[in-house]
Parts: C-alpha cells; structure tokens; sequence
C-alpha cells in the first residue's frame, strides 16, 4: 500500500513539473515573436531580425500590438 502511494506522488511531481517547465507557444509573423491576449490584441515577446533601426509595427498578422513583453529584444 505504501508502495502505490509512492508511485502516485512520484507521478503527480513529474506531471506538475512537465507543466511547469513547458514553455508557452509564440506564434511568428515576420521577424517578430507573439503571443495572442485572446481579446484580438497580441504581445511582441521576441526579436528574429537583423538587428540595427527597428520599426515597431501596429498590427501581428490579425491582432493589434499593444505590449512588447519584458526581454523581447
């Protein structure tokens, strides 16, 4: 009894640390990385460009920009 109760715990710490160490999915439009808000705005979370004058634009693919999240460039 002492052994599944072990197995449990030891499969419940690997699930919780899998959510925790998954990263969350950024989407790609041009050279920028996005998350979607879910309320038609997005957030620039990353930089894939050459570097130099950079133009943040207005709108990602579908969604207004309205955050560049901390670290995007």
């Amino acid at each position: 009894m002492l052994e599944g109760l072990m197995v449990k715990k030891t499969l419940l710490f690997s699930i919780c640390l899998f959510i925790l160490t998954t990263p969350v999915r950024a989407d790609v439009w041009g050279d920028y990385e996005y998350t979607d808000n879910g309320d038609t705005t997005c957030t620039i979370t990353g930089y894939l460009g050459p570097g130099g004058d950079v133009t943040i634009p207005d709108t990602l693919d579908v969604f207004d920009v309205n955050t560049i999240g901390d670290s995007a460039f």
